[in-house]
């Protein structure tokens, strides 16, 4: 392969290629994190990418209540990820529960300003309940 070299310095467990990279895009890590997501997954090395990346992170913050507030390479690799590998899994888990109140003449709403005239707020709110409860 010709980017076989530049693969490996890539997939190397201290990362630094990684980081350097991440350095130079700056706040334009989209592109970067999907390239890097899709060259660990085909490795099957993910895991070892988001969790280098996120005790990193982890290690780097000192305020609890402000950690992955920031857009940083991690978080949007968790986020490319999670879409990655959930997506079909939330479509089939909630598809049915979706269908169900779209195709339903019983509302979910529950924001009073938003009911309409004779709609009771509790009555919609069992009704979604209900459905909830169905998920679970």
């Amino acid at each position: 392969e010709e980017y076989s070299e530049f693969k490996e310095l890539i997939l190397q467990k201290e990362m630094h290629v990684v980081y350097a990279l991440s350095h130079v895009c700056g706040q334009d890590r989209t592109l970067l994190a999907g390239i890097l997501l899709k060259i660990f997954l085909h490795e099957k090395l993910e895991s070892l990418l988001l969790r280098t990346l996120n005790d990193r992170e982890i290690s780097m913050e000192d305020e609890a209540t402000t950690l992955f507030r920031a857009t940083t390479l991690a978080s949007t690799l968790m986020e490319q990820y999670m879409k990655a590998t959930a997506t079909r899994f939330v479509h089939h888990a909630l598809k049915d529960s979706i269908l169900k109140i779209m195709e339903s003449k019983q509302s979910c709403e529950l924001n009073p300003s938003k009911l309409e005239k004779n709609e009771d707020v509790n009555a919609n709110l069992a009704h979604l309940l209900s459905i909830l409860s169905e998920l679970v």
